[in-house]
């Protein structure tokens, strides 16, 4: 019973992020179809609970909290939109974004990638902004992943 006093604990990603509006980050995360593993893809991406440097350094398993590639600070936001062909791929998807839409690319926040608080009208037109979205990250992280397995020499 000493616990009946105590206050359940706030998600560490709701300490992080506190301003995002995670009910409907949520709702993002489940209101369209595809694969479960590319559902707990993005949902370890929103979470930020999939190993990056920047975690890794912070219990001291790696040396530094920069990515090997650029040298630049290690967070999916960065591996996502700013890393290596992350650029170029992110500035492909805001057009294709923007076309549905419509409106300019420059409009398309960085951080739809990584918390997808966007409600749009039609929910057709919400469901493709969303499948479009998790469909790169999908690509990105399994890119890395192949990167890694590649360089650990598992892949010939």
């Amino acid at each position: 019973m000493a616990e009946a006093g105590n206050l359940p604990r706030v998600m560490r990603i709701r300490q992080l992020h506190p301003s995002a509006d995670w009910k409907r980050i949520w709702k993002n995360l489940h209101a369209f179809w595809t694969t479960e593993a590319i559902r707990v893809n993005w949902y370890g991406v929103i979470h930020d609970i999939l190993p990056t440097n920047e975690h890794l350094h912070k219990i001291h398993l790696v040396d530094s909290s920069h990515r090997s590639q650029c040298g630049e600070p290690d967070t999916f936001q960065h591996r996502m939109t700013e890393c290596g062909e992350g650029t170029r791929i992110w500035n492909w998807t805001k057009r294709r974004i923007a076309w549905i839409l419509p409106t300019d690319p420059a409009n398309i926040p960085q951080d739809w990638t990584t918390r997808p608080k966007f409600q749009l009208r039609p929910p057709q037109r919400h469901r493709a902004v969303l499948w479009i979205l998790v469909q790169m990250v999908w690509y990105r992280t399994k890119e890395d992943r192949a990167r890694k397995r590649l360089h650990n020499g598992e892949l010939k």
